[in-house]
């Protein structure tokens, strides 16, 4: 799993070595305890009966964060106090990440379906500014994507666009377009984000649309991309 908080300015390099080292530590951690041997024995020995006992934020998370289909299903369907279900499913870890926020940085379209039906928030913000939406378009998944928004309530919808991280203040399509994950771009674009929000740098997505590593094109050239790429700039 890569890193999830790496930060590019407009060359595509880090903007600070320090910064760097203290996220890529902080991911580590992170992934070291929920994906660990030995917490993963004990949450598939726990996934067996799937009983009052899994209720843990650490085990609920853990599962979230390896794609565990099954157990979260069997889970929710066997926890009958919804008030205890919508707790565990918008409690946050001790870097304000929901379940949502793992399952959308791990991609499974399934686990994401589940935790939004239940009541997870795509709105809610880790201590870094991220919402699963940010989360969802590094992964790259345009199913993802689709179904969050497409979820939205209109009045949340246009705030669940545009929030900004905190430090570098970009939006999803910043990232998306950093990641060069023309898909997740067109979705974003076609329901509404803004095209000229300005990072940290004074980039608008569109500049990370158009340049990345020195002079290299991001997006490639045949027409397709061209067109896109036409589309940003607009």
């Amino acid at each position: 799993m890569k890193s999830f908080f790496k930060r590019f300015s407009i060359t595509g390099s880090h903007s600070n070595e320090k910064e760097k080292k203290e996220e890529a530590q902080k991911e580590e951690k992170v992934v070291r305890k929920y994906d660990a041997p030995v917490f993963r024995k004990e949450v598939e020995e726990k996934s067996m009966s799937l009983s009052a006992d899994f209720d843990d934020d650490e085990y609920f998370f853990g599962a979230c964060f390896r794609g565990e289909v099954a157990s979260l299903k069997n889970y929710l369907s066997n926890q009958t106090n919804e008030d205890v279900k919508k707790s565990r499913i918008r409690s946050k870890d001790s870097f304000g990440r929901t379940a949502l926020h793992f399952a959308c940085d791990a991609g499974v379209f399934e686990i994401v379906k589940l935790l939004v039906t239940n009541g997870a928030y795509a709105y809610d913000v880790d201590s870094e500014g991220y919402t699963p939406v940010h989360r969802a378009a590094r992964n790259g998944s345009v199913e993802i994507i689709e179904f969050l928004l497409n979820s939205q309530e209109k009045s949340d919808l246009e705030r669940v666009l545009n929030l900004t991280t905190k430090e570098t203040r970009r939006t999803p399509l910043h990232i998306a377009t950093l990641e060069c994950h023309h898909g997740v771009a067109k979705v974003l674009l076609k329901h509404g984000a803004k095209r000229n929000i300005q990072d940290i740098f004074g980039n608008a997505p569109k500049h990370y649309g158009l340049r990345y590593d020195g002079d290299d094109v991001r997006f490639g050239g045949d027409s397709e991309d061209k067109k896109f790429r036409n589309g940003l700039c607009c």
